[in-house]
């Protein structure tokens, strides 16, 4: 039985009752909940819920600013997308409530009707929730007769759409406990749960660099209705054996033991850590959580032989850059407990149906000319920059025997004539060389996996830069002027577009959770004597700094001293060619899409081996060969984390039939861009050697074993990416423009940290291009002079974030 909404919507009151009515309500539950046990089913059912517009009254007294969201609605079609095309869930089987829709009541009659009603043992559930959070402080005596709660003063909430603040000393707050949704879904007879909260619980701003904050800013007081109570009664009647009181407080924080009981049932994924701080973010023409669109893309290029921990761990990286490590998502898994031993919940195992993707046809004319698409598998660069007449493969969904990671493709191909955020409206189109056209064979349908076949980037791209909240009126017009004779800045308000950086004043609380190295000098922190304390968010005087577009801030672009804003913009310019020259390289990202035969594997080498990550191109048509694992993996492989001073190198296997050519660029948390490619160990004096190709069925390792110059993590704490390019054709152009900036050829030999990046991160995106030329020119395809054309038959771009720290046990018995 699936559940309309408008049923869901007309037994609300039903369901209240059955909770406040003692046994008859009890005895009835008991009843449909034993029919759903015994009944030998294997489905996947969706709760999914998300709120924009919440009425002034959740906040209390005053509205804050920007109260309503934006990309709340926008996650729950991100999510609802996937399910269907991704992993073959039943749109009967997918509940969905939206804004005036997501009551409380309504929200708890979807878990009693939609999920107790239905799920059976081995069913794949997954929660999914939009919108506001918060921390309620409720009455200790409340909370100390409330079953199955830890009674803690402060509780982490969903504010529902009529989630009002309670006024009053006895008034009852209608907030959703995080406690009530784990008692729903750990009630339910299966543990293969996926539950994924994308709000946090408090918040030092509404705004925060270029993201909006997902909760209340204050926290306020409220009162237990009675039917909690009751609700909590019943439902943890139906918890597992020897489960324990949930610990709420610990949900929110990263360093919850995955396998304790008491938690959350199955596998929770939420934007906010133990902070409590969540965001949404605008993208090229749509705004969605930072978390769901994040984790909704890697899944969409996810394969089943990718873990869903290791995925996490590169989405968790692949935010933290943006926002920092203070405010990040976490996630906590218990054991599945199906089959026939407890193994760990991988949602992918169980339920993946088709081949990963770009996105999939949402719409066809009965003409076969009008086509429009859904793209929510590509990168948010991609889509902002990339899509104009751009062109993508139709693929039919695997059959027995086709690899699951290709698919069918079609002679048809789509070119992108318009889109408008994750939507695009293509033509058909056939290349030069496209088989023998079949109508029946080629016809392209609703639901059809989609394939990125060529990316255009623009050879023109400018770097987007928000100017922050703090900015006074005459310092945005300073500001504003000064960036305006800098050709490569493109200025924007917070909120407004996609940005890349922030320029903003500089806040006490961002200088108390900065990571400065140990070697940092007095003179590198400014003196903030006087102020009342770092942790208050005191904005600052007359200091600016750059900001990563969640208000992370550079390191290194803050002044100890006060200046005038023309003047700071002056002094951070020379960190412009750096943050630009990254956004060319994530431009060029594409381990998902990529046709390449390659694999690269990241690991330290020194003072103990170790796996830190490994990516591969599902797509190829070449069979992954099995992994011998050289070095044991990381233990927190949610987040690699390395030490200055450890030695590293990477692995780059070439599994395809041509030789493939490797080069890598690692970026520390200043915005430090070192580049490293391999070497032809027999003549290290030829620069032309140093292109050295990486034979067809080879592995090789950057640096070399035996180099004598090591890759070192350096000192600079936080957040680091690595970017690894694999081409079938040499980097001639990029080896060429290297050969300029270094005073010899024995230095060509070492790893490289560049002064101006940028022209390097141009020629690589020439050298990729030409590689594509003699490809592309087989196809007959209309492409545009002012663009990079890259074929994913051409190149593959792998991307691995991690975490750098000090190894303070070491350090400790060193000193002793």
């Amino acid at each position: 039985m699936s559940l309309t909404r408008r049923t869901l919507l007309q037994r609300t009151s039903l369901a209240l009752t059955s909770f406040g009515l003692g046994q008859m309500g009890l005895s009835l539950l008991t009843h449909r909940y034993q029919q759903v046990l015994a009944t030998p089913t294997s489905r996947k059912l969706a709760l999914l819920i998300g709120i924009n517009s919440y009425p002034d009254n959740v906040f209390g007294t005053a509205p804050q600013r920007g109260s309503n969201l934006d990309g709340a609605v926008t996650d729950v079609t991100l999510v609802k997308e996937l399910l269907i095309a991704r992993f073959g869930f039943n749109p009967a089987d997918i509940l969905i409530l939206q804004d005036k829709q997501a009551t409380r009541s309504a929200i708890e009659t979807a878990f009693q009707t939609h999920l107790l009603e239905q799920v059976g043992q081995d069913d794949v559930v997954v929660f999914h929730c939009s919108g506001l959070g918060s921390y309620v402080r409720f009455a200790l005596d409340q909370l100390a007769t409330l079953d199955y709660v830890v009674g803690h003063e402060v509780q982490p909430t969903f504010v529902p759409v009529d989630g009002r603040v309670a006024r009053g000393e006895t008034a009852i707050s209608n907030d959703l406990l995080l406690s009530t949704m784990a008692l729903f879904l750990g009630a339910l007879p299966t543990r293969n749960i996926v539950s994924i909260l994308d709000f946090g619980y408090s918040a030092p701003m509404p705004v925060l660099g270029n993201f909006r904050v997902r909760s209340r800013l204050s926290i306020p007081k409220g009162i237990l209705a009675d039917q909690v109570f009751e609700q909590h009664r019943q439902l943890g009647q139906r918890q597992p054996l020897g489960s324990a009181p949930f610990q709420t407080s610990a949900i929110t924080s990263h360093a919850v033991d995955p396998s304790a009981t008491g938690v959350w049932p199955g596998l929770l994924i939420t934007a906010a850590d133990g902070h409590g701080v969540a965001t949404e973010a605008p993208f090229g023409g749509f705004t969605a959580g930072l978390l769901t669109y994040t984790l909704t893309q890697r899944l969409w290029w996810a394969t089943p032989a990718l873990t869903l921990q290791k995925e996490l761990g590169q989405v968790v990286g692949g935010i933290e850059r943006y926002v920092g490590n203070h405010y990040r998502p976490a996630f906590t898994g218990s054991e599945a407990t199906s089959g026939p031993a407890p193994r760990r919940l991988n949602l992918l195992a169980l339920s993946d149906t088709s081949g990963n993707a770009d996105g999939v046809v949402s719409y066809v004319d009965a003409g076969q000319q009008n086509i429009e698409l859904w793209l929510g598998g590509l990168p948010a660069l991609v889509l902002q920059h990339c899509l104009s007449s751009s062109y993508f493969k139709f693929v039919a969904k695997s059959g027995a025997g086709s690899n699951p990671g290709i698919g069918v493709p079609l002679s048809t191909w789509g070119q992108v004539r318009s889109h408008n955020g994750l939507r695009a409206k293509v033509k058909p189109f056939r290349p030069a060389n496209a088989l023998p056209f079949d109508a029946n064979a080629n016809a392209v349908t609703p639901g059809m996996l989609v394939h990125e076949a060529v990316r255009l980037i623009p050879q023109d791209m400018a770097l987007v830069m928000a100017l922050g909240n703090e900015l006074e009126r005459i310092e945005r017009v300073d500001a504003t002027s000064a960036l305006s004779s800098i050709s490569i800045i493109k200025s924007t308000g917070t909120g407004e577009q996609q940005a890349d950086c922030v320029f903003d004043k500089i806040r006490t609380s961002d200088i108390s959770i900065l990571p400065f190295p140990a070697a940092s000098t007095s003179e590198d922190i400014p003196n903030f004597s006087g102020v009342p304390s770092l942790e208050k968010g005191v904005t600052l005087s007359q200091l600016y700094g750059l900001f990563q577009p969640g208000r992370s801030l550079i390191p290194g672009t803050m002044s100890p001293i006060e200046e005038a804003v023309k003047t700071a913009v002056r002094r951070v310019t020379p960190q412009f060619s750096s943050l630009l020259a990254e956004k060319l390289l994530r431009l060029t990202v594409n381990q998902g899409s990529s046709r390449l035969g390659s694999r690269v594997t990241l690991e330290t080498v020194a003072p103990f081996a170790r796996q830190v990550g490994q990516q591969y191109t599902s797509r190829s048509p070449w069979e992954v060969p099995a992994f011998l694992p050289i070095t044991p993996q990381q233990e927190d492989a949610d987040r690699p984390t390395l030490f200055v001073g450890d030695q590293i190198q990477c692995r780059l296997q070439n599994y395809g039939d041509r030789p493939l050519y490797g080069i890598l660029f690692n970026i520390d948390s200043r915005g430090l861009v070192t580049v490293l490619h391999p070497l032809n160990t027999d003549n290290l004096d030829d620069t032309s050697a140093l292109d050295a190709a990486i034979q067809a069925k080879t592995i090789t390792t950057v640096p070399t074993a035996t180099t004598s110059f090591p890759w070192t993590v350096s000192n600079a704490l936080g957040i680091a990416t690595v970017y690894v390019i694999m081409s079938c054709a040499p980097f001639t152009t990029t080896i060429t423009e290297l050969s300029k900036l270094v005073p010899s050829v024995d230095t060509m030999h070492r790893p490289q940290t560049l002064a101006s990046p940028l022209p390097i991160a141009r020629s690589l995106l020439a050298d990729l291009h030409h590689a594509s030329q003699p490809h592309l020119a087989e196809l007959g395809l209309d492409l545009p002079s002012d663009r990079y054309c890259l074929s994913v038959d051409c190149w593959a771009t792998f991307r691995f974030t991690y975490n750098v720290s000090t190894n303070v046990s070491l350090d400790a018995n060193a000193t002793s």
